[in-house]
């Protein structure tokens, strides 16, 4: 957050606060839907008005249905693969295509689990496979 604050105070960009705050209670509520919405509504717009010079995604797959840890949001493989492809498209909008993804976290793990699934399904995603 400092860092966040850092930029804002900065720049003369009235957009610089990188912050999308979304309430991860209401996302979870929702499910899939609420994390798309997220998304659309809140994330995807944030970045577009802040117009980074690349974007980092912190790919995390724990939402996974499956997942022993994060599985009450209940994402599927098209939420994680469609999410991907948004900021794709966005990273090719804004900043050339410079986007890094990195990987943080899904713990159903093993042959044919839902992290190597996941994986997949981003991985395709950044190459605009379906």
């Amino acid at each position: 957050a400092a860092a966040c604050d850092a930029v804002r105070n900065a720049s003369p960009n009235p957009n610089a606060n990188p912050n999308a705050p979304v309430d991860p209670n209401l996302a979870l509520l929702a499910g899939p839907a609420g994390f798309r919405a997220a998304l659309s509504d809140t994330v995807l717009p944030r970045l577009r008005a802040f117009r980074p010079d690349v974007i980092i995604l912190s790919s995390g797959f724990d939402g996974f249905a499956s997942d022993p840890l994060g599985g009450a949001l209940a994402l599927s493989l098209d939420d994680y693969h469609d999410a991907t492809a948004w900021f794709v498209e966005a990273a090719e909008e804004l900043c050339g295509g410079r986007l890094v993804s990195v990987l943080e976290g899904g713990y159903d793990v093993g042959p044919e689990k839902g992290l190597g699934r996941c994986v997949d399904a981003h991985v395709k995603a950044l190459r605009k496979m379906p």
